[in-house]
């Protein structure tokens, strides 16, 4: 699941879904909306929207899923990226994989995954020091996965503006994590601000 192949087409949906966003300003109002919106975008695509075996047998799944948790560093449920894309196959609801139960999260997967958090800055100005802490937050939960060294991961930190103020103060985040293994960081700028209209 995560290839350079399945990479490359998440990032054209994030891409699909900030220009739907940019000719619709008003469709996302939310970072559940905008949640939403990627969710359904990933689900068309044939490799991702169709359902498949799961590791158990007779019982079929997604290959997307939203706020699925993994465990950090430390064996704690802490992580928990806002959508994941991984094989089915390696999916158990039953048992894990191993054939020990499943943990207290009520599923096992061990397989590749591409993770995906997403960040929607909607004000009209320049964002906030708790909104940009957020966005390095997420970042960091990929480098706490990189620290448990035992899942083939890659994430998507994506980040659309409903106007364009938040490019440098995002940009300079993302710099300051470029050499982070496992990780692609996009910013999405939107339209023009209202203010300065007729």
């Amino acid at each position: 699941m995560n290839t350079e192949e399945n990479r490359r087409r998440i990032e054209g949906v994030l891409g699909d879904v900030a220009e739907k966003c940019r000719r619709n300003r008003a469709l996302v109002l939310t970072e559940s909306d905008l949640k939403c919106q990627v969710y359904s975008a990933l689900m068309v695509p044939r490799e991702f929207g169709e359902l498949a075996n799961t590791f158990d047998h007779g019982i079929r799944g997604s290959s997307v899923h939203t706020e699925t948790k993994f465990f950090d560093h430390n064996g704690l449920l802490r992580q928990a990226p806002d959508l994941v894309v991984t094989d089915p196959r390696r999916i158990s609801i039953t048992q894990r994989l191993d054939g020990d139960p499943v943990p207290s999260k009520g599923f096992h997967f061990d397989g590749p995954a591409i993770l995906i958090e997403l960040k929607f800055l909607k004000r009209d100005g320049r964002p906030s020091a708790g909104t940009l802490g957020k966005i390095e937050g997420d970042i960091m939960k990929g480098e706490t996965l990189n620290r448990r060294g035992d899942i083939d991961f890659h994430l998507f930190v994506a980040v659309f503006d409903r106007f364009h103020h938040g490019h440098e103060a995002v940009e300079a985040i993302f710099d300051r994590h470029r050499r982070q293994r496992n990780l692609t960081c996009l910013y999405f700028p939107g339209g023009p601000s209202f203010r300065h209209r007729v």
